[in-house]
């Protein structure tokens, strides 16, 4: 039977940047007898999100790789498959919990191949952390401590449990299990996931600079506390305006988690953490990841400076406003700064750099 590499994540793990390796490289690919298939992105999410064992989405996600396969060429004995979805893991929003359900659905779609399966782990406090920005970059705004009671059951997050699923289904011997952190370092991920799959190194032209920028920590908090006021469209101007005002800077400490706070939470994981560095990766010394680096330092958020909203509201008023001359329309006057007001009504520290703003704004 033909391999396929079934890549699964799990999420904030770079798996875009994999894939994105892979879709600029097919030419390369191809060369070397290897073939990226892509699925639907919604039948990918609906597996990611299934919560019992669905029968017609098995059968919908079989046509679907039949189809993508047939765009190829077929099945090929000599050729190497690539399917690669973070959501294959389970939802995460879960912790993870229906990853049995998933791994079982995908095994009854890919039993016309030899699959390997590639899992990449983040360390469980980051992944929290990472996964909380990009719900309030997509417009939520809960608190930290919200999003973190969603991970309350007792199996959330825990990784044995996505690892054993697919190696009860494909077998313990298919399992290629790495950790992120590690795999960044040296020649990068995508380099690594190349050993993995066992190709050089893929011609791709690697991004210089961050097409979707993380939010400072100001920043983040002025969306947290702006979005319920928004509508989808604002929320996407809002998200605009942030990223270009009030990105994070790459040595800006972003850190939800107390040292203290983050001490317990992992020892919620360092048995199975442990585990799956020595039957995973037959380690000796049991560590799966980096120790964190603020173990002995803590770091507070302070709040919101007016110095730091300032920027954001030049950017707002100089090109997301519209400019009002001295003989302008005062109902547009009036108009932005009713937003100006709406967006920073949470911060009452800035509300005379507001009202400066306005004031510009009607001279």
């Amino acid at each position: 039977m033909p391999v396929l590499y079934l890549h699964i994540g799990t999420h904030k793990t770079g798996s875009t940047s994999i894939q994105t390796a892979l879709v600029e490289s097919s030419e390369h690919l191809k060369s070397k007898s290897y073939v990226y298939l892509h699925l639907p992105f919604e039948l990918n999410s609906k597996l990611m999100s299934a919560e019992k064992l669905d029968s017609s989405l098995v059968v919908r996600f079989g046509e679907q790789l039949k189809l993508a396969l047939g765009q190829k060429g077929g099945i090929r004995e000599q050729c190497k498959y690539i399917l690669s979805f973070e959501g294959f893991s389970g939802n995460p929003d879960s912790g993870f919990l229906n990853t049995s359900i998933v791994s079982e659905m995908l095994r009854d779609t890919t039993r016309n191949f030899h699959v390997k399966v590639i899992v990449y782990l983040r360390r469980q406090d980051d992944f929290v952390e990472s996964m909380y920005t990009q719900g309030i970059h997509q417009g939520e705004s809960f608190s930290f401590e919200e999003y973190l009671g969603g991970f309350n059951h007792p199996n959330a997050l825990n990784y044995t449990r996505i690892l054993d699923s697919y190696a009860m289904h494909f077998g313990k011997e298919n399992m290629i299990v790495r950790g992120y952190e590690m795999a960044c370092r040296g020649d990068g991920l995508v380099k690594d996931f190349c050993n993995a799959v066992g190709i050089d190194a893929l011609p791709y032209e690697k991004l210089s600079h961050n097409r979707n920028p993380s939010y400072s920590r100001v920043a983040l908090e002025i969306a947290r506390a702006t979005n319920p006021k928004l509508d989808g469209e604002q929320k996407k101007k809002l998200r605009s305006i942030l990223q270009s005002s009030s990105a994070k800077d790459r040595g800006e400490p972003f850190k939800f988690f107390s040292s203290s706070e983050r001490k317990d939470f992992l020892a919620r994981f360092s048995e199975s953490n442990e585990q799956i560095s020595r039957q995973y990766l037959n380690s000796d010394s049991g560590r799966l990841f980096p120790k964190p680096a603020d173990v002995d330092t803590e770091y507070q958020f302070k709040g919101i400076l007016p110095e730091e909203v300032a920027p954001i509201l030049v950017h707002i008023l100089s090109q997301e406003l519209p400019v009002v001359h001295p003989h302008g329309n005062p109902d547009m006057s009036r108009a932005s700064g009713l937003i100006l007001r709406r967006l920073l009504s949470k911060f009452p520290r800035v509300e005379s750099i507001v009202k400066r703003a306005i004031n510009v704004v009607r001279s």
